[in-house]
């Protein structure tokens, strides 16, 4: 190998999150009642690594290491929406997309709307965006409710 390769490779800088939240995710409750969608067969409940990378009011969004939303950030209320994920399923395969809204506040704290045991508290709404899955039908909305806290 090239050592001037070597060198740009070994000073590489890792770019490190603003702020890291361990994010609970509890149930998708379906959210038109006059469309048909199917109740979850199971309680969803989750947590996961929230990793905010911000540029002034631009914000990404790692979960668990890996690249999952971009938004926007105006004081403590952050909006994000995820790109478009494959669900596969034993009747057909499906296309779906979260987006999120949550008041956020960060190791500092100092946000009105947050109940005080949390740092994190929002909404994501999945939306079933194409199917061919039987038992699934486009348009159908789901919520998810997210607590956290920031991690040291």
């Amino acid at each position: 190998m090239n050592p001037l390769m070597f060198l740009l490779f070994a000073c590489k800088e890792d770019i490190v999150p603003n702020d890291i939240y361990e994010v609970a995710i509890t149930n998708g409750t379906p959210l038109d009642p006059d469309k048909e969608c199917s109740e979850p067969t199971e309680n969803l409940s989750q947590t996961h690594e929230y990793a905010l990378f911000f540029n002034g009011t631009y914000v990404e969004i790692e979960v668990d290491g890996e690249f999952f939303a971009t938004g926007e950030i105006r004081g403590c209320t952050m909006t994000y929406e995820s790109g478009m994920y494959l669900g596969e399923g034993s009747n057909g395969d499906f296309r779906w997309q979260i987006f999120g809204r949550a008041e956020v506040g960060g190791a500092a704290g100092g946000c009105s709307d947050i109940p005080d045991q949390y740092d994190w508290f929002g909404i994501e709404t999945l939306s079933v965006v194409s199917s061919e899955n039987d038992d699934i039908d486009v348009g159908c909305t789901y919520t998810m409710e997210t607590v956290g806290n920031v991690l040291p």
